[in-house]
């Protein structure tokens, strides 16, 4: 079944095209090193440098101990917490091929076999990207691959034995799981030894004073064994009800077969590719019964499936670090078996395989090096965030962390005073103080300062988080109090928040006054009465009025100048629960989707139009757009600080046999007064000065009709002038 005698020496040449490409490889996983750290976890190993506690997730429960160890050991040389992390990732990047190439060999593959297939492990996107990075998953990789060598090399030598069974104690210092990779070459070693009882006590003593000295410290260090047990109780059941498969968050487990095991670094042709090889060398060892492929299978797959069912798919391609060398060997085995049916010498068929081994490499260099390149030359969307707040926040001034930035925060902040809060609608800054939010997100009209990252493969390879970062001025924006939930998107990068029965803000104080703009929608009730709003204001009413549907409503109100914040409620009469009403399993209570809130200096806000009272919901009929006006309808126009240009698009009813109705229509905005007689469409232009407040609009018609009344349909609104626009600009501004 094994051979236990040992391989075949290399020959001279084999030597020269093993350690060429051991030193090309290494150069290029410079290529890899990043410019910043930018994920959580390497925040929290950088922490643990500083001081080792699983309690404070300094790092993360069991605590990586072997890693941490592994980079105080380089934190003595490099002063730099994340490159000291980054020293030991990139050393286990250049050693991977090397280790790679021993193990193929160990089981028995060829020459070709064991160069392509450590050259392919090396340049799958996930493994070279984090192999320039602060996690631990290189190191973990490196060290589980040279325990399997090692453990198989131990079927014929005690040392390589004893060896293998040390470096697999390390590896299970990084993370426990690596240890169900070692179960079959533990145990075949095992039955090679089996003679030789004190060898085997030996190895299994080894094995377990590694594992247990690591995960012993890390207890020490971290409040003793039973709060360390807590510790791992808690993280363990965090785990079960929020990463694994028992977690109703979670896609179901079908639907993430192929992420995990197909694609894991997001290209699907080049895992299909790969997949679809390591098929046929799977389908080659069954038919000429080679069980070193079997055995690579029995190396992985356990380990695979603890992947899959227990670990965080967002964080698949990471995770799937560990077993891509069953991916990458299989392949270029899969590629030997399909040059094996070609009638040529054996050096054509080794030139086959390298030649299609290249081309994967290159295919794996087109999509990786973009995103390596994106993580060498610029700085992290939080370090840029965070780096920003220490120049421009000063000692007086609150800053308020979103708790996704805690660990970035805790080690970039540590020498300033900060607060840590669930969401910005939880941020509670002193009134008159100077005080900023940091958090996840992009495109708000309510940020100071964005920092984003390039997408592209990055966004496949890496965790889809930190690419945006925002900082929001909480001292000039108004703040959310009680009554409304998180920030939302959709893919096109829309963005609103919904309200809940009442919903309260406070605006900060403006010396010339300010101007809250409103725009948002009402959730649809069906049949029923207008849902009623009221805005106040320190207990005043300042408007309330019947939402109208469907479609967005503005509204827009002044404040004089103070020196004090505001409170401004807004609170609806009636709300939807989704859930009881079968829509959607949302149970919330909605009963305003707020999509913009604009508090800004008079006369500086961006024109902006308030329908009031008169106006119907939106209608369309491509290519065009209107709303019905009732014979008298109300308007409000933002104020601006230079002269403004109001235009109308206005047309007359129909009587049912599609002649125009003629009207006398009365245009009053602000101080002008126009009269005309319209019949049929007609545009007008009036030029209003600066104010300091809001300019009321109303228009008048002495004409209206009723389709309903006129036989022309069951329409029985009040139709008095179809309006297609109503536009607000500043005069220097180019018509629209």
């Amino acid at each position: 079944m094994w051979e236990i005698v040992p391989g075949a020496q290399l020959g001279r040449r084999e030597r020269v095209v093993f350690w060429a490409t051991t030193v090309a490889i290494a150069v290029t996983r410079l290529m890899a090193i990043a410019r910043t750290p930018w994920d959580w976890d390497e925040y929290d190993f950088m922490l643990a440098l500083q001081k080792f506690d699983v309690r404070l997730h300094h790092p993360h429960p069991p605590g990586s101990p072997t890693f941490v160890l592994l980079g105080q050991i380089a934190h003595l040389l490099v002063r730099d917490e994340f490159r000291s992390l980054q020293v030991v990732s990139t050393v286990a990047a250049v050693l991977l091929f090397p280790v790679a190439f021993l193990l193929m060999r160990e089981l028995r593959f060829g020459f070709a076999e064991a160069v392509g297939g450590g050259a392919l492990l090396c340049f799958l996107p996930n493994v070279w990207f984090f192999g320039g990075t602060g996690f631990s998953d290189m190191a973990g990789l490196t060290l589980l691959l040279a325990s399997v060598a090692m453990l198989v090399r131990g079927c014929r030598d005690r040392n390589a034995y004893w060896l293998g069974s040390l470096l697999l104690g390390l590896a299970g210092g990084m993370r426990p799981q690596v240890l169900l990779a070692g179960v079959a070459p533990g145990l075949l070693a095992t039955w090679y030894n089996r003679r030789r009882p004190f060898d085997i006590l030996v190895a299994l003593l080894i094995g377990a004073l590694v594992m247990g000295c690591a995960y012993g410290m890390a207890a020490h260090l971290s409040g003793g064994w039973s709060e360390y047990r807590r510790l791992l109780e808690l993280f363990n059941r965090y785990n079960t009800q929020v990463d694994s498969y028992h977690s109703k968050l979670r896609p179901p487990l079908e639907s993430l077969l192929q992420p995990f095991f197909v694609s894991p670094y997001g290209n699907p042709t080049l895992g299909w590719d790969l997949t679809v090889l390591a098929g046929i060398s799977l389908l080659d060892a069954f038919v000429r019964r080679r069980w070193n492929v079997w055995f690579i299978a029995a190396i992985f797959v356990p380990l695979m499936a603890a992947t899959w069912l227990r670990l965080d798919h967002n964080s698949r391609s990471r995770y799937a670090m560990t077993y891509a060398g069953m991916q990458a060997f299989l392949a270029v085995d899969g590629l030997a078996a399909l040059a094996r049916l070609v009638p040529l010498p054996s050096r054509a068929r080794v030139a086959i395989v390298g030649g299609a081994v290249i081309g994967f490499v290159a295919f794996c260099w087109s999509w990786t090096a973009p995103a390596l390149t994106i993580a060498r030359t610029t700085a992290s969307p939080p370090v840029q965030a965070l780096e920003w707040l220490r120049g421009h926040a000063g000692s007086g001034d609150e800053i308020f962390v979103d708790n996704g930035l805690h660990p970035h925060a805790a080690y970039m902040l540590a020498d300033r005073k900060y607060v840590e809060v669930q969401s910005e609608t939880a941020a509670r800054p002193t009134p008159g103080v100077k005080a900023y939010f940091v958090g996840e997100g992009r495109h708000s009209e309510r940020s100071l300062v964005e920092f984003h990252r390039a997408h592209g493969s990055l966004l496949e390879i890496a965790r889809r988080r930190y690419f945006d970062i925002r900082i929001f001025p909480l001292h000039q924006i108004p703040i959310y109090l009680e009554g409304w939930d998180d920030l939302e998107a959709d893919r096109a990068g829309a963005q609103w928040r919904w309200m809940r029965a009442s919903g309260t803000l406070r605006v900060p104080p403006f010396p010339t006054g300010g101007e809250l703009a409103l725009v948002f929608a009402v959730p649809a009730q069906g049949a029923g009465p207008a849902q009623v709003l009221t805005v106040r204001s320190e207990g005043k009413v300042l408007d309330r009025f019947s939402a109208v549907l469907p479609g967005a409503m503005t509204r827009i109100y002044d404040f004089p100048g103070g020196s004090q914040p505001r409170t401004v409620e807004i609170a609806t009469d009636q709300v939807v629960n989704p859930r009881a009403l079968g829509v959607s399993s949302d149970d919330r209570i909605l009963g305003l989707q707020l999509f913009t809130l604009e508090w800004v200096p008079i006369g500086t806000a961006k024109p902006r139009v308030a329908l009031l009272d008169g106006w119907y919901g939106l209608e369309s009929k491509p290519p065009l757009s209107w709303r019905w006006a009732k014979k008298s309808a109300r308007a409000k126009l933002s104020t601006l600080d230079t002269p403004g240009v109001l235009t109308l698009d206005l047309e007359s009813p129909h009587d049912r046999d599609g002649r125009s109705i003629v009207s006398v229509v009365t245009i009053e905005a602000g101080a002008i007064v126009d009269t005309i007689r319209l019949d049929g469409r007609i545009q007008r232009s009036y030029t209003l000065p600066a104010s300091a407040h809001p300019h009321d609009v109303t228009i008048r018609s002495d004409q209206a009709i009723s389709p309903m009344a006129q036989g022309v349909s069951a329409d029985s609104r009040e139709l008095a002038l179809q309006v297609f626009s109503i536009d607000w600009r500043r005069a220097d501004t180019p018509a629209r």
